[in-house]
């Protein structure tokens, strides 16, 4: 034992049905066994959850849980749940989820998200984002964004890759495909569509598109079958 408020180990039940008791919201543990669900107050090592862990302000190191982990501050390190993970605060960690990924800070953020569904971020992500559905960045992305459906993001300096659709609503660098259409304020790259591509402002390299490309003013080449 450190301190009063951290501890080596915790063992919970259901809060509060806690080793740690009606204290376990204030303490930071290095090992953290919740049997169904625990509530605690942060973590340095590694905590594993039957259904839910949930941690008052910051988690650095692995969380394992069988449905969700939530974390109210910061994330260092990687979470895997069966389900959801779901954070408050600044992430640089690998996420891994059956369901969805969400990070609600305005902070920068960096590392992987991989989920069954859906990836949401709502500031820049510096890293991937891989999803069976649907990725979003809120701000801007660096790095990869991957989906079976679509990806959508303020701007990108990377690759958009989607079975249907990428949308960047400001810059993209790099590459937009899709298998039905992209869309960016500005293209400075290759964009490569089964159907459409769409760069409102300049585009650079290449459009290549099944039916039609539209630009405002091209530096490349365009190929289409329209």
């Amino acid at each position: 034992i450190r301190d009063s408020f951290h501890r080596n180990w915790q063992v919970t039940l259901l809060p509060p049905l806690a080793s740690n008791g009606i204290l376990s919201g204030l303490v930071v543990n290095r090992l953290s066994w919740n049997i169904i669900a625990g509530y605690n107050g942060g973590l340095e090592g590694v905590e594993f959850g039957g259904l839910l862990n949930v941690l008052r302000k910051d988690m650095h190191g692995a969380q394992f849980s069988g449905f969700g982990n939530v974390v109210g501050g910061q994330v260092d390190g990687a979470q895997f749940s069966g389900f959801f993970n779901h954070n408050l605060g600044q992430v640089n960690a690998l996420q891994a989820a059956g369901f969805y990924n969400y990070n609600n800070t305005l902070m920068p953020n960096t590392g992987v998200q991989m989920a069954g569904f859906i990836n949401l971020n709502r500031s820049t992500l510096t890293g991937a984002q891989g999803a069976g559905f649907m990725n979003i960045a809120g701000a801007g992305t660096e790095g990869v964004q991957a989906s079976g459906f679509m990806n959508i993001c303020e701007q990108i300096s990377g690759v958009q890759a989607a079975g249907f659709m990428n949308i960047s609503g400001g810059s993209s660098t790099l590459v937009q495909a899709a298998g039905f259409m992209n869309v960016a304020e500005r293209m400075e790259g290759l964009q490569a569509a089964g159907f459409m591509n769409i760069a409102g402002g300049r585009s650079g390299l290449m459009q290549v598109a099944g039916f039609m490309n539209i630009t405002d003013e091209s530096d490349g080449g365009q190929i289409a079958g329209f």
